[in-house]
């Protein structure tokens, strides 16, 4: 189902919700430039195994363009206004309002989820699928650092995405090298971000299992 809410600065937000009586959810942020469509696979399946699910558009993104009488664009964001999607994150948090919650990120997303961890102890587990060192001036290395040690990360990355062999595999090691309790999946795979999971569906089933563990 198509629902609607709004940030703590005034972006309306668009996402697709798949409700459920559990007290579990998970908030998935997509990758740039796709749309919270790009989820909508993985979400059936995270339906199906008990948890109520989220999938939104990033300001800028899709349908999430209108902040009370101005209209946002991704492509001309500087530094500044990608990290005020962290608001974006904030808002869903509070849409689903479940006792426990999951966020899945792809790319910038999982950046965003991982800075978004750092600053809520609440959040015990977040899954991040290609992450960046430093994307949009989203500093993971910094981040990381601030991970409590009451905290979950697992990571995926594709050996052979980026500019050569082994480039995103090598900054999501970094990343991981300064989490406390990190899972690091290696695919062998050009894949990034969410396009990962609709090369690998048994990764869909390792994060789940992971998630319910």
């Amino acid at each position: 189902m198509k629902v609607d809410f709004e940030t703590s600065d005034n972006v309306s937000i668009i996402g697709n919700y798949w409700p459920s009586d559990s007290d579990r959810a998970v908030i998935l942020v997509h990758m740039m430039p796709a749309t919270k469509e790009s989820w909508t696979p993985f979400a059936d399946l995270l339906s199906r195994n008990n948890f109520a699910i989220l999938s939104f558009d990033l300001r800028g993104h899709g349908e999430s363009v209108i902040q009370e009488d101005k209209k946002l664009d991704f492509k001309l964001f500087m530094d500044d206004d990608h990290k005020k999607s962290l608001l974006d994150i904030d808002a869903a948090v509070n849409f689903v309002d479940k006792k426990e919650i999951f966020i899945i990120g792809a790319s910038i997303g999982a950046n965003l989820a991982l800075w978004y961890q750092s600053l809520h102890p609440e959040i015990k587990k977040i899954v991040l699928l290609s992450p960046g060192i430093n994307y949009r001036g989203i500093d993971s290395l910094k981040i990381a650092k601030n991970i409590s040690d009451k905290q979950q990360v697992f990571i995926a990355s594709g050996d052979f995405d980026g500019s050569s062999p082994f480039t995103n595999t090598i900054m999501s090691q970094s990343i991981a090298s300064l989490l406390p309790h990190v899972y690091h999946k290696k695919i062998n795979s050009s894949a990034h971000g969410s396009n990962l999971l609709i090369e690998n569906i048994q990764l869909m089933q390792e994060i789940i299992d992971w998630l319910n563990h």
